[in-house]
Parts: structure tokens; sequence; C-alpha cells
């Protein structure tokens, strides 16, 4: 069965609520109800779960570390986890921890449903919300670069592996140092990628102020407007 395409504006609608209320609530209860929306929307709009799980399964344990970081520095609650009288885990941190996965969660899946519509259509949406089209082009432009910059990341870090160098044994002081050898050269690289950017887009003529004509125009649907309108209500029940 072929998924029902929504409007961009839509979208950007329902990821400014969920990014919104995962910034507002605090308990771990509220944020895992809006984490169950969340995923209602992401199957609502057609997010492809295992390719991104693919892609963020390391970064998911990294926030995981950070939870259980988290909660060894709270000293608040009753202990869960103790070594010699010293509270490791306490209910309160582990509560804490949650909430901050849940969030985390919440907002890198806003970004999912984002990633449904091309970026020509959000460009187009944010034009048609009176947004200038010098900001949507910068923010299309930072979306697009960011892959472009871990992918250099990537690279440099495996240049390091194959030159038999482990960060990973490496204590924190030559760690520090590592990243400030690599930092540089990524600086670079980067003000040089700015640069012939920045002349691609003047040999096309773009200039700053000018009014620029749209050939599509984007046009809200019915089942655009009762999902714009179910939004807030759902919203509402998520936070209880």
């Amino acid at each position: 069965m072929k998924s029902i395409e929504f409007d961009p504006r839509t979208k950007l609608f329902v990821v400014a609520c969920l990014s919104s209320l995962a910034v507002l609530l605090t308990g771990w209860m509220g944020l895992f109800r809006l984490f169950g929306v969340s995923l209602g929307f992401c199957w609502l709009f057609g997010v492809p779960f295992g390719k991104w799980l693919k892609r963020v399964s390391r970064i998911l344990l990294f926030f995981l570390g950070l939870i259980v970081i988290q909660s060894l520095f709270v000293r608040d609650g009753n202990p869960l986890l103790a070594f010699r009288g010293f509270a490791l885990v306490t209910d309160t941190g582990l509560e804490r921890g949650v909430g901050y996965l849940f969030r985390v969660l919440i907002i890198f899946m806003s970004g999912m449903i984002l990633s449904t519509s091309s970026m020509r259509d959000l460009l187009q949406a944010l034009y048609q919300l009176k947004l200038p089209y010098e900001i949507g082009l910068m923010v299309a432009i930072g979306v697009k670069f960011l892959p472009i910059f871990m992918q250099e990341v990537q690279d440099a870090f495996l240049a390091m592996q194959l030159r038999g160098i482990d960060i990973h044994r490496l204590p924190i002081r030559k760690r520090i140092q590592v990243f400030a050898y690599l930092f540089i050269p990524l600086v670079g690289s980067t003000i040089n990628k700015a640069e012939r950017l920045s002349e691609t887009i003047e040999s096309r003529g773009f200039q700053i102020g000018i009014q620029r004509t749209q050939f599509r125009k984007l046009q809200l649907r019915g089942f655009d407007w009762i999902c714009l309108g179910l939004t807030p209500i759902i919203m509402w029940i998520a936070q209880g």
C-alpha cells in the first residue's frame, strides 16, 4: 500500500510540536508517552526505521553511556546500586537518565520525519511560511554539508588507524593532542569548501534581497488539515 504524501508544512508543524514538548517536559513518564507519539508520527510519515537504525546504532550506545554517567552524579533519591555504602545509582538519577534518552530520541526522530521530504520541498515550505529564502538556503546547505563533514572526520580517524594509532588505548592527554592535530586540517578543508560553494552560488546569479519567482507551489490537502487539527490534541493527551 502506497503511503500518503504529506505536505512539508504539516511535517514542520508536527516536528515543532514534538521538539518543543520534548524540551518542556521533565518527567520521564511524559517523555515516554511523547516517545510513543513520535513513533506513531514516524510510521504515519513513512520513516524507514531499518535504514536509520543502522546509521545511529553507535550514537545510541554513546547516549546510553551518558545516561549511566548522569545517573551516577545525581545524589537525590533512594539508592538502587551501592558499593561499600556509596550510592552509585539512585532511582532519581536513573529516572533523569532515562528521561534524557527519550528526549534525545524524540528530537532525533523529528529529524527523521523531516528527512522524508526532499530538500527542495522543505525550502519551498519555508518560503511559503514567509521565511526569507536566504535563511532556508543556509539551513539546506548546513543539512547537506553535515554528512560530508562527518565523513571527513571518519576518514581522518581511519587514516590514523591505518598508521597504527589506536586512539582508544591512548591516555587522555594524548587523545587531546590528536584531536588538536585533526582540528586544524578539518577547519581548513571546511573553509575551502565554503569558498568554492560561494563561488558556485555567485556564478549562478544568486543575490541577497532579490525577489525570486517560484514555479512550484505546495497545497495543503484534506489529510494535511486533519493532521494539523489532531496534532495539538494528541500532544495535550501525551503530556498528561
